[in-house]
C-alpha cells in the first residue's frame, strides 16, 4: 500500500475541527438525545432496539450503578464483552464517571483478561453477559454478580479490587477516556491511553467526505475492544447519529441478509470479512444486492487487489482503504474518492497528522520513494 500525496480538497482547519468537538464520550449520548431522542440508536440480534433517548437513560442509570460500585474519577475499569447494547452504555458510563474504560474481549483467554486488569490497576471488572457465554464464564470465573437495572439491562460486576485513581483533568486532550491493549505483536500487550480528544476526534470524520449521517445504517460487528471498532466504527456512527447495528460476531450469512434486508449505508470491516462474503456467495449461488450501501471500508490489515476488484464488482461501490494504529485511535490516513480503484492507497494523513517515510537509517525519503512510516 501507498499513502498518497496530501489532498488538495480544501477541509476546514484543524483547530476549527478540535473546538467543535464536545469534551467527553458520554457527551456523544447527550447531544443525540437532544437532537431526535425518538431516533434509533443501537440494535442488537434478538430485537433489542435503543432510540437515543433510550441510549442516554441507559448511560445515566449505569453511571449511577458505577458509583454505587465504588468506582471513582481517575479508576481504570475493565468491560468483558462482545459487541452489545451493554457495552455501550458501560463505555459512554464509565466516562460519564472521569474513570477509565478498558475494554476486552470475552474471547480472550484468562490469563490474557487477568493478566491485563492486573496490569491496568483495574478497579471493577464488568460482563456483559446476556450475548456472551464466554463473558458469562469469565463472570463466574470472577465470582461476578448480577445487578440489574429495571428498564435497562443486566450486567455482572465482579468484586472491588484494590487500586489508586489516576489524576482526573477537565481538558479533554489530558484526560483518559479510554485504556486499548494491543495485540502484543511486540511482546506482550501494551496499554494505550488515549484521550476523549483523541476519540473524539477520529469519531468526527475529520476531513471526510463521507461522514456519518443520521440516515445511516451502520453493520457495527468490528469489536469495539478493538481501534477500529471502537473509534471508527461505534463511536463515529453515534456521533453521526446514525443507527448502530451491534453484532457480537461476524457471520457472511449475516452481513449478506443485512445488506440485502436491513437497507445497510455503511460496512467497515477487514479483509478476511471480504473474503468470506465472496465465498459465502460462492456457496450459494448468487451475488449479494447491496443497494442502499454509500460507504464501504477496508481496513486492519492489507488488501489484496484482486479481493478488493472482486467485492466492488458485486457490490456496485469503490472501497475506501484505511491505515491506522492504536496510539491515534485508529485512523491514520483514508484514501479521498480521487484514489479509488484499481489501486490500493491508503491516502492522505488526516487533518492534523504529520506522516513521513525514512530508510533502514533513519533518514526521510523523497515523495515516490519507499521506505517505513
Amino acid at each position: 500500500m501507498n499513502i498518497a500525496a496530501s489532498p488538495t480538497d480544501a477541509v476546514p482547519a484543524v483547530e476549527d475541527l478540535l473546538a467543535a468537538l464536545p469534551a467527553r464520550l458520554n457527551d456523544i449520548c447527550t447531544l443525540g438525545a437532544a437532537r431526535d431522542p425518538a431516533a434509533i440508536a443501537v440494535v442488537e440480534p434478538g430485537g433489542g432496539t435503543w432510540s437515543y433517548g433510550d441510549l442516554k437513560a441507559a448511560v445515566d442509570a449505569a453511571a449511577e450503578m458505577l458509583r454505587g460500585l465504588g468506582v471513582r474519577p481517575g479508576d481504570r475499569v475493565v468491560v468483558v464483552n462482545e459487541n452489545c447494547m451493554a457495552a455501550a452504555a458501560l463505555i459512554f458510563a464509565i466516562s460519564a464517571v472521569d474513570a477509565w474504560a478498558i475494554p476486552l474481549n470475552a474471547r480472550q483467554t484468562e490469563r490474557e483478561i487477568d493478566g491485563i486488569a492486573d496490569h491496568a490497576g483495574a478497579r471493577r471488572i464488568l460482563f456483559t453477559h446476556t450475548l456472551s457465554p464466554e463473558a458469562d464464564a469469565h463472570a463466574d470465573r470472577h465470582g461476578a454478580v448480577e445487578i440489574n437495572l429495571p428498564g435497562v439491562y443486566p450486567v455482572r460486576a465482579g468484586p472491588e479490587r484494590p487500586a489508586d485513581p489516576e489524576p482526573v483533568h477537565t481538558e479533554s486532550d489530558k484526560q483518559v477516556a479510554l485504556l486499548i491493549y494491543t495485540s502484543g505483536t511486540t511482546g506482550a500487550p501494551k496499554g494505550v491511553m488515549l484521550s476523549h480528544l483523541a476519540a473524539l476526534y477520529v469519531a468526527s470524520s475529520p476531513g471526510s467526505q463521507k461522514p456519518m449521517i443520521p440516515d445511516d445504517k451502520v453493520w457495527g460487528v468490528l469489536p469495539i475492544s478493538h481501534i477500529y471498532g471502537m473509534t471508527s466504527t461505534f463511536l463515529r456512527t453515534l456521533y453521526g447519529g446514525s443507527q448502530l447495528f451491534m453484532e457480537p460476531r461476524f457471520s457472511a450469512t449475516r452481513l449478506a441478509e443485512a445488506f440485502e434486508d436491513k437497507g445497510i449505508t455503511v460496512f467497515q470491516g477487514v479483509p478476511q470479512m471480504y473474503a468470506k462474503l465472496l465465498e459465502h456467495v460462492e456457496a450459494r449461488g448468487r451475488p449479494v444486492t447491496a443497494s442502499d450501501l454509500r460507504f464501504l471500508v477496508v481496513g486492519g490489515a492489507r488488501v489484496d487487489p484482486g479481493l478488493k476488484a472482486a467485492c466492488e464488482d458485486m457490490l456496485g461501490l469503490r472501497m475506501t482503504i484505511g491505515y491506522g494504529m492504536t496510539e491515534f485511535a485508529s485512523t491514520v490516513t483514508r484514501s479521498l474518492p480521487k484514489h479509488v480503484g484499481a489501486d490500493i492507497t491508503m491516502g492522505p494523513p488526516l487533518p492534523g497528522i504529520e506522516a513521513k517515510a525514512v530508510d533502514d537509517a533513519g533518514r526521510d525519503l523523497p515523495v515516490g520513494e519507499s521506505g517505513e512510516i
